[in-house]
């Protein structure tokens, strides 16, 4: 197994975890990122992601009301 796949099970373990404490039903979530809505939802993500000005320096980049919550040092 590489250390990418190892990621992914990480987080989708963590995910359905998580999903299992709050009383989600993760099928549907988990449909969804198979689906073309998601897809379209992903995308238009990094299409905000990729117009932010000044630009994202690694992800996650937070923002509020698209201003970066990261502190000036």
């Amino acid at each position: 197994m590489t250390h990418k796949h190892s990621i992914f099970i990480t987080i989708f373990l963590l995910s359905l975890q998580c999903a299992k404490k709050l009383g989600i039903d993760y099928a549907p979530i988990m449909a969804c990122t198979k689906s073309k809505d998601g897809n379209a939802l992903q995308h238009a993500m990094a299409e905000q992601t990729n117009s932010l000005n000044p630009p994202h320096q690694y992800v996650p980049w937070v923002t509020l009301n698209g201003v970066s919550v990261v502190k000036k040092w």
